[in-house]
């Protein structure tokens, strides 16, 4: 779940900071890092593995995890989000209210929504875990 919630929040914060414009090209930075990330952070941590063991492989990637996550809390939600400009020249923020997963859920086509997310994304799933068997060897 909370990879899950990483996932959503980051795509929702590209949303609010990008313009329609470079919203696909955002996105598609965002996949290729996080496919980058899989292969040079799982086979990274298998090379630290076998030179220095398992300690500093698990210690090095918790490390850089908790970099990740102190880089996110130190980042002002507000910095760099996109605002719309009314009549008189005050400039108003776009994100009008927090989103609310009560209210998704509320909202007419919110399980095929769900659905299709879940269908899209199981292949992944399902391939991922057999990553597994083939590194050992």
């Amino acid at each position: 779940m909370a990879s899950a919630t990483q996932d959503i929040a980051t795509d929702g914060y590209a949303v609010e900071h990008l313009n329609a414009r470079n919203q696909s090209g955002g996105n598609a930075i965002q996949s290729g890092a996080v496919a980058a990330g899989v292969l040079i952070g799982g086979s990274g941590t298998l090379v630290l593995y076998e030179y220095a063991g398992w300690f500093w492989a698990v210690l090095s990637a918790g490390a850089l995890s908790m970099l990740a996550v102190l880089l996110f809390l130190l980042t002002p939600e507000e910095l760099g989000q996109r605002r719309s400009f009314v009549p008189g020249g005050a400039a108003v923020s776009t994100a009008t209210a927090k989103p609310d997963l009560r209210q998704f859920v509320k909202r007419p086509g919110a399980f095929a929504i769900f659905a299709f997310a879940l269908l899209f994304r199981l292949p992944e799933g399902l391939i991922k875990a057999l990553e597994q068997s083939y590194s050992r060897g």
